[in-house]
């Protein structure tokens, strides 16, 4: 499984995760990509204009061949789309249902050689419209007629500022009204460190990976830990960007990197 959180800020909506991959129940690679930018094209047919949209964005928590597979069909998909003129671009709406179609068929082909409940996960869609976040999520399972169903639901940042969809839910809970009781405000990479560190949640695990949705649309952001000295190390997916170095001389490290103190979450 793994551990995808959502939480509303003042300028969109932060998407946080670990970056543990578990094999055959025990702990593999953490370095592992779970949440995704979506990038979107739209031709017309016979003038061939192009349009791009703003970046959308793909998260998922469960069977990690099924939310790859799933993404790497549907993105394939959304870099070639063409419409009769005039056409507009997908909603965040439109982008979802097309996901969770695409998980039921990766799902179900998976099931047709072994028939088990192995196979399934969340996945969650999301991006910018009409000058506000959207994120939809689909919960892949199984139905009476054992054929995967993924209906797609809104989360409604007007009832709570903060989901999760995943394991480790109620130990996040936990610490935040741990937190809460301190009298401080809790911030979402502290309830994901909580449960990172936590040996009660042995699916989420490794370090921390991060995007944001705002007018700019899905972007995926560096995550740095600082120490008292200044020093930062960090980067994507829990891996360290300073041992990559630089491409072509420009450094990946964002204009808005996400910027953590290091007590949060000792990383080397």
């Amino acid at each position: 499984m793994t551990m995808v959180m959502f939480c509303r800020t003042d300028v969109g909506v932060s998407v946080i995760a670990d970056t543990l991959f578990r094999a055959n129940g025990r702990a593999g690679l953490e370095v592992g990509p779970k949440i995704f930018t979506v990038p979107i094209t739209v031709r017309t047919l016979g003038s061939g204009e192009l349009q791009r949209c703003l970046d959308m964005g793909f998260a998922f928590a469960g069977f990690t061949s099924a939310g790859q597979v799933t993404h790497a069909i549907a993105a394939a998909a959304l870099q070639n789309l063409v419409g009769n003129e005039p056409h507009g671009i997908p909603s965040v709406r439109d982008v979802a249902d097309y996901y969770a179609r695409c998980a039921v068929y990766v799902v179900n082909e998976m099931r047709r050689s072994v028939a088990s409940d192995q196979f399934l996960f969340e996945g969650a869609v999301f991006g910018w419209e009409d000058e506000e976040p959207i994120v939809f999520t689909f919960d892949v399972k199984i139905g009476d007629d054992a054929k995967a169903t993924a209906p797609v639901e809104p989360m409604d940042f007007e009832k709570t500022l903060l989901y999760i969809i995943g394991d480790g839910f109620s130990h996040a809970q936990q610490r935040l009204w741990e937190i809460w009781e301190s009298g401080t405000k809790a911030k979402p990479h502290q309830l994901l460190a909580a449960v990172i560190e936590s040996s009660d949640v042995p699916s989420v695990g490794g370090s921390m990976q991060g995007a944001t949705i705002t007018s700019r649309g899905v972007e995926l952001k560096p995550i740095l830990w600082v120490d008292e000295t200044g020093k930062a190390t960090g980067g994507y997916m829990g891996a360290n960007i300073g041992q990559l170095g630089d491409v072509g001389g420009l450094f990946p490290v964002s204009d808005k990197p996400i910027v953590l103190p290091r007590s949060d979450l000792k990383r080397d």
